[in-house]
Order: C-alpha cells, then structure tokens, then sequence
C-alpha cells in the first residue's frame, strides 16, 4: 500500500469488510495520524458508484463538526477508491456498550451529541443511510464521531435510490 500511496506510511489495519479495509496510516506531510478507507477493488468499476463516491467525498470533505469524522481527502488508485479520514483512537461505541451498563446521563450526552452531529450533517443535505453503533466511535474523551458515510443519499433521493 506505501507503493500505491507514497504519502502516506501505513501502520496498521484497523477494519476489514467485503467492502474494503481501513488502515492507521501517517501522513507524512503534515506528520499526523489519518485512517484510509480502501474500498473493494471491484467497486470503482461501477460508474454509478464510482460518481455516487466522488459526490459523497466532495460533501463529507466540506462537513466540519466535532461528532462528525472528517474527511480529508479521496481518490482512486491501481482501481481502489479511497476516503482520507480523521483517525479517531478509540473504538465504536458497539463494542463500548456491549454488556455494560451505561449511565442514563451519559447516554443522554451521547444521543445528543449523535443528534447534533446528524443534525449538522442533514443541515448540509447529507443523510447517512446506515447508521448504527458500529459506525459510531467513541474518541478518548468517550465523545462520539459518526464516520462510514461511504454509504450516504442527499436529502432529497428517495429511499429507492440505490446508495455506495
């Protein structure tokens, strides 16, 4: 993946799907920590998807929220799409909640700050299709950062649209 992406010293692979992978990288640049979402190779066939990708990143890239997870950058290499991300430490909030008793404050703060984050996001026509606790990451802080926006829909399609 260096060799693909020379910008970039790949660390470690956080997530894999049928999808694709997303790995910790560093950015050499700007010496900072960003997570790459490479998706399936198979994928950027589709033009369909291909523009649907191109639309999201261009949408996600101009988002600017402290519940949302960035969006740096994207492209397409050796056929791979791929989102350049804020890398967030910490895990998504599935595995934080699983077995565990959670405060009622703490899932009020939460579910607020998802609202505000999902409030933001629709403000600027974006839908995020796919939401769940695994697309949600809890940062050091226990504060959550909605990413997996690959797989949004702008306000105005219908729910028969299909989506990347």
């Amino acid at each position: 993946m260096n060799a693909l992406l020379p910008a970039f010293d790949f660390k470690s692979l956080i997530a894999s799907d049928h999808s694709g992978a997303v790995y910790l990288c560093n950015q050499r640049s700007l010496e900072r920590d960003v997570a790459i979402k490479i998706l399936a190779p198979g994928l950027s066939r589709d033009p369909a998807f291909r523009l649907r990708f191109e639309e999201t990143a261009r949408s996600m890239a101009k988002l600017n929220h402290p519940n949302l997870i960035r969006v740096f950058d994207s492209g397409c290499v050796d056929s791979m799409l791929y989102f350049v991300m804020e890398f967030v430490p910490g895990k998504p909030l599935e595995r934080s909640a699983r077995g565990q008793l959670v405060e009622f404050r703490q899932t009020t703060q939460l579910l607020s700050h998802i609202c505000d984050g999902l409030a933001h996001a629709h403000q600027h026509g974006i839908v995020h299709g796919t939401l769940g606790l695994s697309n949600i990451l809890l940062n050091q802080k226990a504060e959550p950062k909605i990413g997996n926006f690959g797989f949004t829909r702008s306000a105005g399609d219908s729910l028969e649209t299909p989506s990347p």
